[in-house]
């Protein structure tokens, strides 16, 4: 698989900006042309979105799971968004998005304790992993 990075310019500003709403809180709709406009450029490394975790107005902390085009979980925290996106991901047998894929797995291995046959060796998350176990 060829190496790709999500391009951090438009992450950062255009799903961010969508999905870290400051003072006036974004529509579900803002939020849809922000996430097709990341789906374009995943489909065009042939990479699909793929489970999420979603922050929606900073100050009030709403967060959502997002699962696929129009489905969304709102969540009472953080923690219960990560763990929502593990047990998708599991059940749906769902790859991480590249340039997430590491966090996740470090997720998936240290709180879950859970191996795959598809789990990357990354010597960084080993390290880590031994480090804090």
């Amino acid at each position: 698989m060829a190496s790709f990075t999500t391009p951090r310019a438009l992450y950062d500003v255009e799903l961010g900006s969508a999905t870290r709403a400051t003072k006036n809180q974004r529509t579900i709709a803002e939020l849809e042309s922000a996430l097709d406009k990341y789906r374009n450029i995943l489909r065009e490394h042939k990479l699909t979105l793929q489970p999420h975790v979603i922050l929606i107005n900073s100050a009030n902390r709403q967060y959502l799971i997002y699962l696929d085009q129009g489905r969304y979980f709102s969540v009472n925290g953080l923690l219960e968004a990560i763990d929502g996106v593990i047990k998708l991901s599991m059940v749906l047998n769902s790859a991480y998005t590249p340039d997430a894929k590491p966090t996740w797995t470090f997720f998936q291995k240290y709180c879950y304790n859970i191996n795959t046959s598809s789990d990357h060796n990354y010597t960084c998350l080993n390290t880590l992993l031994a480090y804090v176990k």
